[in-house]
């Protein structure tokens, strides 16, 4: 008897926002896709949730306060290993002038899974994010 086991993506990816529901379908989706997904409703818990998974993505909802984005992308500094960040928010509140790169939360998942892919390729080597 074979088993087949599916090999998982080395992309870990750690999902951040208010918007519970949003998590769980952006995580349910990323995960059947091949990915490592973790996820918090508490931007507290951003950098212990990077470092117990070893994020090499994190997506952050950035649609309710984009403040408590901004704190949790400026405390991904402090990580050991580089961490790729896509950035999510409503459409409605979304310009392209004043969000350049800014994905709409509830748009394509492909789409999301292109930029995560780009997100974790670009990231800085590890001795470049320590100098």
């Amino acid at each position: 008897m074979f088993r087949f086991e599916r090999e998982l993506s080395p992309v870990r990816v750690v999902l951040v926002g208010r918007d519970r529901h949003f998590l769980h379908v952006a995580a349910t989706f990323i995960e059947r896709s091949g990915y490592h997904v973790s996820a918090t409703d508490r931007p507290s818990e951003v950098l212990e949730t990077i470092s117990r998974v070893r994020a090499t993505v994190v997506v952050v909802d950035g649609s309710d306060y984009l403040a408590t984005a901004v704190r949790s992308m400026s405390a991904m500094d402090d990580t050991q290993e580089p961490v790729g960040v896509v950035t999510v928010a409503e459409a409605r509140t979304l310009s392209p002038l004043t969000n350049p790169g800014v994905l709409p939360k509830w748009g394509s998942f492909m789409r999301l899974l292109r930029e995560i892919e780009r997100a974790h390729s670009e990231r800085p080597a590890l001795q470049a994010s320590l100098v």
